[in-house]
């Protein structure tokens, strides 16, 4: 969906109440909820027939379906296909929500949902009421976000909203859930909160759970597929002019139970407002107020700031609330205060703040440079030009200095490909399935090469030949300067990961489970070794490192192997201890002989390259795990870079093992590699931006 838009950051706090009164706005309807269809799996198409089977016999009435994702297990042409033909007997419509695994393994990244089932992101109205299909699943992640672009549309969606007219919302993963699998859920729901939102539907976590914030319910919807605490479940709402009935029904044991229906006559109350007044930059303590509820600011209040600092804080006297900020880094964070209102209902407010001015010691955020949405591309930095592309389709070229956008490229899809600089010359991929090489100075197309699938991958670049895998299932080798093809090698699955050189070698992974070793000349195969136990397992996503005669591969079952180049045998092996978590999809990155890679339990970890002995440990945040997925460290000199999940900077200095300062970029996770210049670093985030951070003690940059 080409949308040129720019998304709003800012939480825009309405002290006015809406009184809903609608009953003569809607007629009656009755629809179903289902989810984790997960077809794929043995026996998953045969339950989802039964579900609806069961659906058309106990709920006739039923005028159409929601699936809130999950429809597949691994996202593939022929899973969508069964599940098509599954309910092509459902005579009336289903409406669909893309889920983690409609993405996460498929060679297309989402183009297979969007052949088979539609655009991720759609709105319908049915009988007076306004039903948005939100896309929160991220690619080649479990985590799940709300990005930029979908944002504003969002926004606007509701905006259009006539005058008491409710809107439900639905999509896979939960918002607001204790298991927090999204980074910037407390902005979704600052966003829908002055509006007349009633029910979220969501599915991920097979189970029925509800719980209501802001007067908002989130329903969970069980599970149609064999696994899970709420397999053989789904809901039915049964919408009339002031509520919702809801029930929920077992279709193995066909038992309906009756739930508390959900009011449609409530007030919408969008009133309050955290205000920060105090954020900790000169002393220990973050002080707070929360404004223009209709009934008076709470007494007590839970908070929690980034998912680290939490407890309760009394108001005093001018009803102020001070929280103990001694635990907090310098940057931007994120505080969430929850308190019950005067009418008994659970309230959720978010605000953000800074407390990394010049005057306070450490590291700070010296420029942000936005995005439409959130980057997951690692950025490139060639002389004084940041290179980024991000899930907004765009690639940008800024100059630093100056903080001026030279040139940026729409290219057709999301861009999880980091921009590789050569001579004059940038080659970049996109889901559009091309790779692009674009004159450094313009952005203008030198050539661009057509695969048959989605590109995930990053190039490698060397003086005469490109390479770069495709969804297509091959890595091809192409003439830098002409884009012709030289040869093209076929794996068994998607090839998302850069391959590695070393001497006239090619090692890389697939999704296939399996390790190929190349001639880099003709492409012809010098060996395979199976990676792991199983395809999900696979060395696929994180980069392989290679020695002369080690590759050190990470494997998706936490472990890291060292494989001898020459013939691909296993020479050790560094798996976990029972109960840990390990290297998984971050790529290690060697200083001399030790590879250094980041750990899903949120340590650095180092591995003798010729024994697998691990000679480095050091836990980024011991007080509560960030866990360091994707982003790949980055090493200069004696400090070592890394992005977490937990949306921190580390920078963890090698001789001392120990880190040596963090910096707060809330709310985003950060699944790239950190880029320098001029003695900052440059850090692309899910949070729509590129931070510069300065270290302590660095000099502002000129353009401050």
């Amino acid at each position: 969906m080409k949308i040129k838009v720019r998304a709003g950051f800012a939480i825009v706090f309405l002290a006015i109440a809406v009184a809903a009164g609608f009953s003569a706005e809607i007629k009656p309807f009755t629809f179903v909820h289902i989810t984790d269809t997960h077809i794929g799996t043995t026996g998953n198409d045969e339950r989802l027939t039964s579900a609806i089977a069961d659906i058309s016999t106990a709920f006739p009435e039923a005028e159409f379906i929601i699936n809130t994702g999950d429809v597949t297990e691994m996202g593939y042409k022929d899973e969508f296909a069964v599940y098509k033909k599954v309910v092509k007997d459902w005579p009336k419509p289903i409406y669909n929500c893309v889920g983690n695994h409609d993405s996460r393994w498929s060679e297309s990244g989402k183009e297979n949902y969007r052949e088979a089932l539609g655009e991720t992101y759609t709105t319908f109205d049915h009988n007076g009421v306004r039903f948005v299909l939100l896309d929160v699943a991220m690619l080649l992640q479990h985590y799940a976000h709300f990005d930029g672009i979908q944002m504003a549309r969002l926004r606007a969606d509701l905006d259009r909203l006539t005058t008491g007219q409710p809107a439900i919302l639905a999509l896979h993963h939960p918002p607001l859930h204790r298991g927090r699998y999204m980074d910037n859920e407390k902005r979704f729901a600052e966003l829908i909160r002055p509006y007349h939102v009633p029910l979220v539907l969501m599915g991920h976590i097979h189970s029925l759970e509800r719980y209501t914030l802001n007067g908002t319910t989130f329903a969970a919807g069980g599970s149609t597929s064999g696994k899970g605490h709420n397999n053989g479940f789904y809901r039915v709402f049964r919408v009339g002019p002031d509520r919702i009935e809801a029930l929920t029904r077992n279709f193995v044991t066909q038992k309906t139970t009756i739930e508390e229906s959900i009011p449609l006559t409530r007030t919408v109350s969008n009133a309050g407002a955290v205000v920060v007044l105090e954020d900790g930059t000169t002393g220990s303590l973050v002080k707070f107020r929360i404004d223009g509820l209709s009934g008076g600011a709470p007494v007590e209040t839970a908070y929690l700031v980034d998912d680290v600092v939490s407890g309760t804080a009394t108001a005093d006297a001018n009803g102020i609330f001070s929280l103990d900020a001694t635990a907090l880094n310098n940057g931007i964070h994120e505080l969430a205060v929850t308190f019950t209102d005067d009418q008994g209902t659970s309230q959720l407010r978010a605000a953000y703040f800074r407390n990394d001015a010049a005057t306070r010691p450490g590291p700070r955020i010296t420029r942000e440079f936005d995005l439409l949405a959130g980057s997951q591309a690692h950025p490139t930095v060639d002389g004084n030009i940041l290179f980024v592309g991000a899930n907004d389709r765009i690639l940008r070229a800024i100059d630093l200095p100056t903080s001026t956008l030279l040139w940026q490229r729409d290219l057709n899809r999301e861009i999880l490909s980091a921009p590789v600089v050569s001579g004059n010359r940038v080659y970049v991929a996109s889901l559009d399935k091309h790779l692009y090489c674009l004159d450094r100075a313009t952005g203008a197309d030198v050539w661009k090469f057509k695969t048959e699938g989605a590109i995930l991958a990053t190039p490698l670049v060397t003086t005469s030949t490109v390479y770069i895998g495709s969804g297509d299932y091959h890595l091809y080798a192409l003439d830098a300067d002409t884009g012709l093809r030289k040869w093209q090698f076929k794996a068994e699955r998607l090839i998302k990961m850069t391959p590695s050189l070393s001497g006239d070698r090619l090692v890389f992974g697939a999704w296939d489970n399996a390790i190929y070793c190349l001639n880099a000349t003709d492409g012809t195969l010098l060996w395979k070794v199976p990676a792991s136990t199983m395809p999900l397992f696979s060395a696929a996503t994180s980069n392989i490192a290679t020695t002369g005669t080690r590759a050190i591969v990470c494997t998706h079952d936490y472990s890291v192997r060292g494989l001898d180049t020459r013939n691909g045998a296993h020479v050790w092996l560094h798996r976990p201890a029972p109960g840990e978590l390990g290297p998984s999809y971050s790529s290690p990155v060697f200083k001399g002989n030790v590879a250094y890679v980041g750990s899903i339990d949120g340590r650095v970890l180092g591995f003798d390259a010729d024994t697998g002995r691990k000679v480095f440990d050091v836990n980024v945040r011991p007080s509560k795990t960030d866990a360091l997925f994707d982003s790949i460290p980055t090493i200069d000199g004696d400090k070592l870079y890394i992005g977490s999940v937990g949306g921190n900077l580390y920078c963890v200095d090698i001789p001392s093992a120990k880190v040596d300062w963090s910096v707060a970029l809330q709310p985003g996770f950060i699944f790239t590699r950190p880029a320098l210049w001029n003695g900052r670093v440059l850090v692309a985030s899910m949070g729509y931006k590129v931070y510069e951070v300065a270290p302590p003690g660095a000099t502002a940059p000129a353009a401050e």
